[in-house]
């Protein structure tokens, strides 16, 4: 248990995104580094390990930390913080020899900042963002743009693998959406139809990557 924490902090100060690792098994906690529990309600209850047991191994991305009751990061605000979960099993030698096997589920939180990095090398044009929901179409990671809640679910299905044009008040937007097998997850590209006119093979390139 000693090595598993040490390895889970050394992470965690190696990997500047990662602040914080859990890992459970039911209700026992097997691993904390950098999250503290904070109510003796039972784990299983908690929105986050429902979500990660049903997705029977595929991993799952939980935008909304504000759900957690039980467990918390002990350093970071829930605001700014994403996190990513994954059920797995394991045998577990019994004090009769038996061995029994166990189900347990790993939890990330990671930083904002760190997708906030990734996009900045992905230029839109001036006035286009992405942003990504989760098997649910819920929303898990948005920059701060009102354009995020005008794109309705009808629009996104319209350009999955593709592209569709959405009108929000009196600008044209080219939506592109792109799910990923692993995660079930949703990224949407939305750029503003006049700057795609003006670079658009360069931005068919950085939508296709």
């Amino acid at each position: 248990m000693d090595y598993l924490e040490e390895s889970a902090n050394q992470m965690i100060s190696t990997y500047g995104g990662i602040v914080g690792i859990l890992v459970v098994t039911g209700d026992e906690i097997i691993l904390q580094a950098n999250m503290e529990r904070i109510s003796r309600d039972s784990i299983t209850d908690e929105e986050w390990f429902s979500a990660v047991m049903a997705a029977d191994g595929k991993t799952v991305f939980i935008g909304d930390m504000n759900g957690r009751k039980v467990i918390k990061n002990s350093t970071e605000s829930e605001d700014d913080l994403i996190a990513l979960g994954r059920s797995f099993s394991y045998t577990e030698r019994g004090a009769d020899g038996i061995s029994v096997r166990k189900d347990a589920a790993i939890l990330l939180d990671i930083r904002h900042v760190v997708i906030d990095e990734r996009l900045e090398s992905l230029h839109l044009g001036e006035g286009g963002f992405i942003f990504f929901t989760d098997g649910d179409d819920r929303i898990i990671y948005a920059p701060d743009n009102p354009v995020v809640y005008r794109v309705d679910m009808q629009t996104m299905k319209e350009a999955e693998g593709g592209y569709a044009l959405l009108r929000i008040g009196t600008e044209d937007y080219l939506i592109a959406c792109a799910s990923s097998a692993v995660t079930g997850c949703r990224a949407i590209g939305v750029i503003p139809s006049e700057e795609y006119l003006r670079g658009r093979r360069g931005i068919i390139q950085i939508l296709l990557l």
